[in-house]
């Protein structure tokens, strides 16, 4: 799996190959990552629906924390909770606790809606996870 290149404040993503990838894939679906630390990874998916359609979403994946609890983390999950899903994304839980959000995005927007995402958790996270 390739990883996903930026340039230029630009996303460097082959979607035809990405999408490509997904009909060939088990279970339908291929990923890029764009930025991943140890609270979450930001990256391109590639879907193929039972009927064939196909799509692409920005998703980032929240991910669960450690045995013991931290409030401040959780506070920063649901501030990025609470701004994309006024964006419009789709949230929601994963079987391994992690949280979901995605959007579907086109290969037009997909760099600008990257940015905003990219900004939202640039301000929570001081991780410097690019």
């Amino acid at each position: 799996m390739k990883p996903a290149r930026k340039a230029r404040g630009k996303i460097i993503v082959d979607l035809p190959a990405l999408i490509r990838e997904a009909k060939l894939s088990e279970d339908r679906e291929a990923y890029r990552t764009l930025e991943a630390c140890s609270s979450y990874r930001l990256g391109v998916v590639a879907r193929i629906g039972s009927d064939g359609q196909e799509a692409v979403l920005l998703e980032l994946l929240l991910l669960p924390g450690g045995r013991e609890v931290d409030i401040e983390s959780m506070e920063k999950k649901i501030a990025a909770i609470r701004r994309l899903q006024e964006s419009g994304y789709d949230i929601s839980n994963e079987e391994d606790g992690s949280i979901s959000c995605e959007m579907a995005v086109t290969a037009s927007d997909l760099g600008e809606t990257y940015g905003k995402v990219s900004d939202i958790l640039a301000k929570l996270y001081d991780e410097g996870c690019r």
